[in-house]
């Protein structure tokens, strides 16, 4: 499965640099939507100090949207999704002083 790499339940609007841990067996690249596009956005999914991670597009943390993340298998000639899940996602709000 998937989860945001500093334990939070939900991305924030302008939180950039974001990450999630990748628990999902042999996925080597992961899809990212939000409902504005007719295509995802695909990242690699990479290793650091034993944690298979992912970087989420900041592209996404602009619009307030639920994040839509699907682990694809690249297998020979075969290309499938695994699994998919969806992230809340909260709208910043600044107040005028």
């Amino acid at each position: 499965m998937f989860e945001i790499y500093n334990k939070r339940k939900q991305f924030w609007q302008w939180d950039m640099g974001q990450r999630l841990i990748v628990n999902a067996g042999v996925c080597s690249e992961v899809h990212f939507c939000n409902g504005t596009s007719d295509c995802s956005l695909v990242c690699e999914v990479y290793e650091e100090d034993g944690i298979r991670l992912v970087n989420v597009p900041n592209i996404l943390l602009q619009v307030p949207k639920a994040i839509k993340v699907y682990a694809h298998i690249c297998d020979g000639d075969e290309a499938y999704t695994q699994l998919q899940k969806i992230f809340p996602y909260r709208q910043a709000v600044v107040a005028a002083m």
